[in-house]
């Protein structure tokens, strides 16, 4: 986060851009996890037609195993559902 100094300004940013949600791992899909209430809900009231959550490789196992990974998921509004 280029231009933040101090960590009073770091649980500033946080709390105008952060999502309320609670992840027990970084990386991977586990770090998108928190946002899927928010994504069911944009998907469900129509505000959202589809979310895409990425999971970057892991840096720490690329290193180790020279193995890249990653993943990622789509989920779709369902259009037989629209009125």
């Amino acid at each position: 986060m280029t231009g933040f100094s101090e960590s009073k300004q770091m649980a500033e940013f946080a709390g105008a851009h952060g999502l309320p949600g609670f992840s027990p791992t970084q990386g991977h899909i586990a770090s998108a996890v928190p946002y899927l209430p928010h994504a069911i809900a944009g998907l469900t009231s129509g505000t959202m037609q589809r979310v895409q959550f990425v999971a970057k490789a892991s840096l720490f196992l690329g290193r180790m195993t020279g193995a890249g990974d990653g993943a990622s998921l789509m989920i779709e509004r369902n259009p037989a559902l629209t009125h």
